[in-house]
C-alpha cells in the first residue's frame, strides 16, 4: 500500500482508486503488476525476485559508468528466498559497490513469527560472510536512516542496512500482531488508529 500511495502522490493514479487495495477486479494487488499499474516498472511477487532486478540495475550502471545507487527493501521473512542469497554471493563477487539492501527486520512474516518458519538469526553475520558491509539501526528513528544512507555514499561494497522495526508500531491494538498482515482496519478502527498516532506525535 505504501507503493501505490507514493504513486498516487506523484499522479500516476488517483487517490479514490487507492480504496480499491486488494479487491477482486482491481489493479491494485497486493504485489503490485507492472503490466497493470502505470509509475511500476517491474512486479516483484514472488518474493526475492526485487532483490535480483536491483543487483541488474546496479550492475548496468557500473558497466555504463552511471553514477548511481540502487536501493531495495526486503522483508526479514524475505530471507527465506534462496534467490536472495544467490544475489547476495553475485553482488560481492561483482563489488556492487552501488547497491544497498534495507531490511524490514520486524520477526513476523505472513502467518507466524520469521523464526517460526527459518531462524533469522545473525542476519548481519550472514550478509558479513558474503563479503558485505553491515550496520543495523531502529528502523523507526529517521535520523539514523539517514545518517546510514549517507554513509552509504562511501561504500567499497554492497551494503546490507538491517532495519529493526516493530510491526504496527504506533498503533497499540495491532503492534506485534500478525493479524494486521493482511487484514484491513474497519473504519472505527482507522479512526482510533489515526487518533493513537495523532496523540502519540
Amino acid at each position: 500500500m505504501a507503493l501505490y500511495s507514493c504513486i498516487a502522490e506523484k499522479g500516476f493514479i488517483s487517490n479514490s482508486e487507492l480504496k480499491t487495495f486488494n479487491q477482486n477486479n482491481g489493479r491494485l494487488a497486493e504485489h503490485p503488476p507492472a503490466d497493470m499499474v502505470p509509475g511500476i516498472e517491474a512486479g516483484t511477487g514472488s518474493l526475492g525476485h526485487g532483490f535480483s532486478i536491483g543487483l541488474g540495475i546496479a550492475l548496468s550502471a557500473i558497466i555504463r559508468d552511471l553514477n548511481y545507487k540502487v536501493y531495495v527493501i526486503v522483508g526479514d521473512g524475505e530471507l527465506n528466498e534462496g534467490s536472495i542469497w544467490e544475489g547476495a554471493l553475485f553482488a560481492a563477487a561483482q563489488n556492487l559497490y552501488n547497491f544497498n539492501v534495507i531490511i524490514d527486520c520486524n520477526k513476523w512474516q505472513g502467518t507466524c513469527r520469521s523464526d517460526d518458519t527459518l531462524s533469522s538469526n545473525s542476519i548481519s553475520k550472514k550478509f558479513d560472510a558474503f563479503g558485505w558491509k553491515t550496520t543495523e539501526v531502529d528502523g523507526h528513528d529517521f535520523m539514523q536512516l539517514d545518517n546510514v544512507f549517507l554513509d552509504s555514499e562511501k561504500n567499497k561494497k554492497p551494503f546490507a542496512i538491517i532495519a529493526n522495526t516493530i510491526k504496527g508500531k504506533g498503533v497499540s491494538f495491532m503492534e506485534n500482531k500478525v493479524v494486521w498482515h493482511y487484514r484491513s482496519a474497519s473504519e472505527d478502527e482507522l479512526n482510533m488508529a489515526i487518533k493513537e498516532i495523532e496523540n502519540n506525535s
